[in-house]
C-alpha cells in the first residue's frame, strides 16, 4: 500500500520541503564564489510520485495529471506524477521531462526558494546547497554566478528571487483554497485501487479529491460569488476533470514496465 504525502515550502529545521536537503540563504560572504550550472535533467524528481502545484497552474495540468490533495491540517493541491513504485513516471531514461507535458512551476523554481521571517515577514532567497547545479564559480565555463564582483544579485539571482516571490504569494493563495474546501467538508478521503496483473495488485491512500455531488449541492449565493471572483469554481472544474488521467498514469507504467493485463481496478 502507498500513501500520498503532503509537503511544506518553508524551509525549517524540522521539516524540509520536497526535493530540498539543504536549503541555506544566500549570502555574499559565503557564496560569492559560488555559481549554477544550467539545467541539464530533471533527475532529482526521480523518486517523486506528487508535486506540489498552484491553483493558477490547474489549466495547465489538467491535460497530464491526476490533481489530488494532500490529507492533513493543511490540504495541498498535488499534481500525481508516479504510483506505487516510487518512481516520477514522467521522467526519460536520461532525465528529461516527458516532451509536451507541463513541467511544475515547484520543479522550475528548484534549486531556490524563498525563506521568510515568522514574525516580520521578511523573505530571503535561498539555495538547496545539495543540489548538483551548484558549483564554484570556474568549475564550468557555462557556470552561472550568483553574485557580482560588488555583491550585487547577478541577472540569474534576480530573476530566481522574482519568480519565487511570485510563486510564494501564489502558494498562499492556493493555501487558502486549501483551506476553503476543508471548511466547506467537500474534500473526501480516497483510497486509489489498481491491478497490473493477478499477481501485481496495490492501493494507494492518503489524498482526497472533491466530491462533486457536494460541490454541485452548494447554494450559498456570496460563497459562489466570491469563489467565482477568486477563480475557485473553475478551478475545481479542472481538479473534478483531471481525475480522468489516473489512466495516463497507467498506461505510462505499463510503457515502463509492459504488463498486457494493465487495468483500474
Amino acid at each position: 500500500m502507498s500513501r500520498v504525502t503532503g509537503t511544506q515550502t518553508k524551509s525549517t529545521s524540522q521539516s524540509l520541503p520536497l526535493l530540498y536537503k539543504d536549503p541555506v540563504v544566500l549570502r555574499f560572504e559565503e557564496h560569492k564564489r559560488k555559481a549554477l550550472l544550467p539545467l541539464d535533467n530533471y533527475r532529482f524528481s526521480e523518486n517523486a510520485v506528487a508535486i506540489p502545484l498552484l491553483v493558477s497552474e490547474f489549466s495547465h495540468a489538467v491535460r497530464h495529471y491526476p490533481i489530488i490533495f494532500a490529507d492533513g491540517e493543511q490540504p495541498a493541491p498535488l499534481a500525481l506524477v508516479g504510483l506505487n513504485d516510487g518512481k516520477n513516471l514522467f521522467l526519460t531514461e536520461e532525465g528529461n521531462w516527458r516532451t509536451g507535458a507541463y513541467v511544475p512551476a515547484y520543479l522550475r523554481r528548484y534549486p531556490f526558494i524563498v525563506t521568510e521571517v515568522v514574525d516580520s515577514g521578511q523573505q530571503f532567497l535561498a539555495i538547496d546547497a545539495g543540489s548538483d547545479r551548484l558549483a564554484d564559480i570556474d568549475e564550468r565555463e557555462d557556470a552561472q554566478p550568483l553574485f557580482d564582483e560588488l555583491g550585487g544579485s547577478t541577472e540569474l539571482a534576480t530573476q530566481a528571487i522574482s519568480f519565487c516571490q511570485a510563486f510564494h504569494a501564489d502558494h498562499l493563495r492556493s493555501e487558502a483554497f486549501g483551506r476553503a474546501l476543508k471548511e466547506q467538508e467537500l474534500l473526501m478521503p480516497r483510497q486509489a485501487a489498481m491491478q497490473f496483473s493477478e499477481s501485481d495488485k496495490f492501493t494507494m491512500e492518503g489524498f482526497s479529491t472533491v466530491d462533486a455531488k457536494k460541490f454541485h449541492a452548494l447554494t450559498n449565493p456570496s460563497l459562489l460569488q466570491e469563489w467565482h471572483s477568486n477563480g475557485w469554481l473553475a478551478a475545481i472544474s479542472l481538479h473534478i476533470a483531471s481525475i480522468q488521467n489516473w489512466e495516463t498514469l497507467l498506461h505510462l507504467k505499463a510503457e515502463r514496465e509492459p504488463k498486457p493485463e494493465a487495468k483500474a481496478a
